[in-house]
C-alpha cells in the first residue's frame, strides 16, 4: 500500500511541474540581454599591438627556419633508431623557449623519438648566444652540440640576426 502511495504521490508531482518549453533559451530564459565588451579607445593599442605582433612573427619564422636548417643538416650524423634526449645549455628564456620549441618539432617531423629521460638516449644539447661579430649587432649564435666520448661536441653552429627588441 505504502509502495501504491509514493508512486502516485510521485507521478503527481512530476506531472504538475512539465511545461512545454522547459529548457532555459540563453538570455531570453532570464529576460537578460548580454553586454558586450567595449572597444579599445586611442590608437596607441594598434601601434602597440601591430609593432609587437610582427616583431614576434618575424622572430618566429627566423628560428623555425634556423632549426628546420640545422636539422637537415644533422641528419646523417644521428640515429633514428635511438631516442634523443634534448636539453638547453642554459636555463630557458623566451628566445631560447621558441628555439627548444622549434627543434622539438622538427626532430619530430623528421621522424627522430624523443626521450623524456637520459637512459639509453643520444644527449643533445642546444644555446643561443649573442654573437662577438661588430659586424653584425643583432645576431645570434645558435649551436646544437651533441655528448661525444668525454665531452660536449659542437654539431651545428649559425649566426643568424634577429629583429630588435
Amino acid at each position: 500500500m505504502k509502495k501504491i502511495l509514493i508512486l502516485s504521490v510521485a507521478t503527481l508531482l512530476t506531472a504538475s511541474c512539465t511545461q512545454s518549453d522547459w529548457q532555459a533559451d540563453g538570455y531570453k530564459w532570464n529576460n537578460y540581454k548580454g553586454e558586450a565588451a567595449s572597444k579599445p579607445t586611442g590608437d596607441w593599442n594598434d601601434k602597440y599591438v601591430d609593432n609587437d605582433l610582427k616583431k614576434s612573427v618575424d622572430t618566429h619564422s627566423i628560428i623555425k627556419g634556423v632549426s628546420a636548417d640545422m636539422v637537415e643538416t644533422l641528419e646523417p650524423s644521428l640515429s633514428r633508431t635511438t631516442p634523443i634526449y634534448l636539453s638547453p645549455a642554459n636555463k630557458l628564456n623566451a628566445t631560447t623557449s621558441l628555439f627548444d620549441d622549434a627543434l622539438r618539432q622538427d626532430l619530430k617531423d623528421a621522424g627522430y623519438t624523443l626521450s623524456s629521460t637520459k637512459n639509453k638516449s643520444y644527449l643533445l644539447s642546444y644555446d643561443i648566444k649573442k654573437s662577438a661579430s661588430k659586424q653584425a649587432p643583432k645576431a645570434y649564435d645558435f649551436v646544437i652540440m651533441g655528448m661525444g666520448q668525454e665531452a660536449w661536441v659542437v654539431l651545428e653552429q649559425r649566426t643568424q640576426e634577429l629583429p630588435k627588441k
